[in-house]
């Protein structure tokens, strides 16, 4: 990972931390309303709710009389002026902040989504190439280089070139010349005058072994043959190694692109749900937000599992691809003891501090307020 990889992760987890603190603080601030909504609604009844909030007797609910907690409805937040209530209106008054503050828990459950949406994304991470002994990217010549010297079908078609090449040889031995010197002689046992002496002198030439000539110049053919298909082969192998290097290469930059258009959804979605109301047209845009970020979602993973596809390609196009006796593939990578699987995943509520169960909002009783009927 590079420093600015680095600092962009640290600036992506500490939004979502912020964005987490700022979730954290309206939950609480909501919760303390709907406690005080559910203390009021326990009253035995809508009249002695009413009564015991009015205790000057005046018959209306003045604003100094209400809860210390009143102001957490979100409808009071920024309004400086709070009415007096009857019984029916305020009656109304907590149904209406009821409904408020189930909203706005929407709200904050839409934020964590967001949270969670932009941590995943940075929890899939990426195993770098890396050699064994390094901790560089290695370069394309130094993957070139390993490829020629372990690849096992250069190997054969060296070997099939040697044995050209030990085939001329043989070949070039038999048509050389021959010079056969041979003698013989017959000795006169009586007078010694008869004695005889015959040398004899045999001598080939390769132009008179046409048979063996045409089975050398066979030999040298067949040896440019398999010179030539050796660096035909070579080629190849060089081929294939600058595409699965090229490959690897542009999808890393390719998953790096799809977490960062994920982080981009969701913050339009963020960005989205914070100002939308309740218009057709803002629904759908939430919705057309919302399949954005499953888009992006499903590019990331596509991304991530075709940047190991061409890790592997890599290791196969080397030739130093391991395979175990099941004809997986043993990688140093997936093989650590340290190494987290999806069961090892931190939940949710281990990533961030858990939040409070809201309580639980009851039916409101007493009389109902006219125009609910």
């Amino acid at each position: 990972m590079t420093s600015e990889e680095r600092d962009q992760l640290i600036k992506n987890v500490a939004y979502d931390l912020d964005k987490y603190t700022l979730a954290e603080a309206d939950f609480n601030r909501y919760s303390l309303a709907l406690r005080m909504i559910n203390e009021l609604l326990s009253a035995e009844s809508a009249e002695a709710m009413f009564a015991m909030l009015d205790k000057d007797g005046s018959g209306m609910i003045e604003p100094v009389e209400l809860p210390e907690e009143w102001p957490n409805i979100p409808s009071y937040e920024k309004e400086a002026n709070i009415p007096n209530y009857d019984l029916a209106g305020f009656l109304l008054q907590l149904r209406e902040s009821a409904e408020r503050i189930r909203g706005r828990f929407i709200v904050v459950t839409q934020g964590l989504q967001v949270v969670q949406v932009g941590l995943r994304a940075e929890v899939i991470a990426l195993n770098l190439f890396r050699l064994e002994g390094g901790n560089d990217f290695p370069s394309l010549e130094e993957v070139t280089r390993i490829a020629l010297q372990n690849r096992h079908d250069l190997m054969n078609a060296r070997g099939a070139v040697m044995d050209s090449r030990r085939q001329v040889e043989i070949a070039a031995n038999r048509l050389t010349g021959r010079l056969n010197l041979s003698a013989d002689g017959q000795v006169d046992a009586d007078a010694g005058l008869n004695d005889s002496i015959n040398l004899t002198l045999d001598f080939k030439t390769p132009i008179d072994q046409v048979g063996l000539r045409n089975d050398y110049n066979a030999a040298l053919v067949s040896y440019q043959r398999a010179r030539r298909e050796y660096m035909r082969q070579e080629d190849g192998v060089k081929q294939e190694v600058r595409r699965s290097y090229r490959q690897l290469v542009v999808s890393e930059g390719r998953v790096n692109i799809a977490r960062a258009s994920l982080r981009i959804a969701s913050y339009q979605y963020d960005n989205l749900q914070i100002s939308s109301g309740q218009s057709q047209s803002n629904s759908l845009s939430l919705l057309q937000s919302l399949d954005s970020i499953l888009r992006s979602q499903n590019a990331l993973i596509g991304d991530w599992v075709t940047y190991e596809t061409n890790r592997l390609n890599i290791f196969r196009d080397m030739g130093i691809m391991r395979i175990d006796t099941t004809g997986l593939w043993v990688d140093d990578y997936y093989l650590r003891d340290s190494q987290p699987t999806s069961e090892d995943m931190p939940e949710a509520g281990e990533l961030f501090p858990q939040l409070p169960p809201a309580p639980p909002t009851p039916a409101p009783s007493g009389p109902v307020p006219p125009g609910d009927e």
